[in-house]
């Protein structure tokens, strides 16, 4: 007892006396916490052991070392703990190191969180110090405890941040799901992403160093961008624009023109298929005026095609033009599909065809989807980049309805041919789009039997996605 209030027992005591009573209220066994904790981790697996060291408060194999703050995070997802056990796990690190340096009774000191009770040398605000009084303090630890407290705190800020492997992995992992995403299935994109994300954001949320919350805050963004794009893909857009946003936020924290502008060029594509196509035209022009190289036609493309049904011919005409004074030449990088020139041809149909310029549009539909072609077919059967070659599809089937001798078999060919690449991945793009084509030709070509049998596969499209939202 000190100054009437009770000695507090050692943190690493109190953390493993609250692990384990979280362990008997889950009724969970040693072997299936591991197993809870490899489906937390998400990037490795988690034996017995480990799990087991971590709820005694230590590290498999060296009993004098507490746990490491990443196991202990996993260990306190899978015990839905909310962040306690990361708490008391923090006041032990304090405590071991108050130890360490000679501070004997570091349930007496206040650590960084204020949760132990006052020193013996505690002096009242408004109190006068003599110089008694500071030496007084000294020895009584006052100072000591207050050193530990920041020794502490440096070595929490370097032991919180990943190690560099780990970011080296996370990093790599953002340009493979760059190339792969167009042939991907949505769900196992979202299988991956979505922990990798809440796992990046957790780090953010810890006290990484500058240089480590930079790269972290780079890996978060793209995984959000993702997120948004797999929303807009799936036909949640409540979700892709969150997701969205939140890219574009880290984007402005680290000064990323690539992230900006991939983020905003998705946020116009959102505002363009609900139909807000002012708002779409202004978001990828804005973005458009200091995006990097590799976004910069995706942005003109976007502007381009909403300012055409906005209203804005003279815009559609000046963003087309600086679309193909920019076409992207290089290979693939984080972000939308790349503006290169299959992209410029489809976009440059589906403007001159909202402009009503079929037959010119026509031509460049063609083109673009001859291209997208030629890039060869995937590992499976059928096109490997299966959302370009539907789009380039869908294009296709917009141009031959706006022509001035309109071809309603052709197009609804062809709007099949975009469906049925699509294979068991409904993609919401080219079901819409495939959607307008359908009630044009249904309102002026409704007995033919291909219109009658294209309004059938794309109800069964439909079906596999949620309702977007306005």
């Amino acid at each position: 007892m000190q100054n009437g209030h009770r000695q507090p027992r050692p943190a690493r005591a109190r953390y493993i006396e609250h692990a384990e009573a979280l362990m008997r209220q889950k009724h969970l066994s040693y072997t299936r916490l591991a197993e809870e904790m490899t489906t937390v981790a998400g990037w490795r697996r988690i034996d017995r052991a480990t799990a087991t060291a971590a709820v005694r408060g230590h590290q498999s194999g060296k009993p004098h070392l507490l746990p490491t703050r990443e196991t202990v995070e996993h260990l306190d997802q899978a015990l839905g703990a909310a962040g306690e056990l990361v708490a008391l796990w923090w006041d032990a690190s304090m405590e071991d190191h108050a130890i360490q340096i000679g501070d004997r009774s570091p349930g007496t000191s206040a650590g960084i969180g204020g949760r132990a009770g006052a020193g013996p040398a505690t002096v009242e605000r408004g109190e006068e110090v003599s110089p008694t009084n500071r030496r007084d303090a000294l020895r009584g630890g006052l100072v000591l405890g207050s050193t530990a407290a920041a020794a502490a705190l440096s070595e929490r800020i370097a032991a919180a941040d990943p190690r560099p492997a780990k970011l080296d992995q996370y990093e790599a992992d953002i340009h493979h799901i760059a190339r792969v995403y167009r042939t991907t299935p949505h769900h196992d994109l979202a299988e991956r992403l979505e922990p990798a994300w809440a796992h990046t954001e957790g780090f953010l949320d810890t006290r990484v160093s500058a240089r480590t919350r930079h790269r972290l805050t780079w890996i978060a963004g793209w995984q959000a961008f993702y997120l948004g794009t797999l929303g807009f893909d799936t036909g949640d857009d409540d979700a892709a624009r969150e997701f969205l946003s939140l890219a574009g936020q880290h984007a402005t924290d680290i000064g990323d023109r690539l992230l900006a502008g991939s983020a905003a060029a998705m946020r116009s594509t959102v505002a363009y298929f609900t139909g807000a196509y002012d708002t779409a035209a202004d978001i990828a022009h804005q973005a458009r005026q200091n995006a990097h190289s590799y976004t910069r036609p995706v942005l003109a493309g976007c502007e381009a095609r909403a300012a055409a049904l906005a209203g804005r011919p003279e815009d559609a005409h000046t963003a087309l033009a600086d679309m193909q004074d920019h076409v992207w030449t290089g290979g693939v990088m984080p972000g939308p599909n790349p503006g290169d020139e299959a992209f410029t041809h489809a976009f440059l149909a589906v403007t001159y065809s909202h402009l009503g310029k079929g037959k010119r549009a026509e031509q460049h539909a063609q083109t673009g989807l001859d291209l997208e072609l030629a890039h060869g077919p995937g590992p499976g059967p059928g096109p490997g980049h299966y959302v370009q070659v539907s789009g380039k599809y869908t294009a296709l089937a917009l141009t031959l309805l706006h022509r001035e001798d309109p071809d309603p078999e052709q197009a609804a060919t062809a709007t099949r041919q975009a469906l049925t690449v699509l294979g068991n991945t409904p993609t919401r793009s080219t079901i819409q789009r495939a959607g307008e084509v359908w009630r044009d030709m249904n309102g002026r070509w409704h007995e033919l039997p291909a219109v009658r049998d294209l309004g059938e596969m794309i109800t069964q499209q439909r079906r596999a996605l949620p309702a977007a939202t306005a």
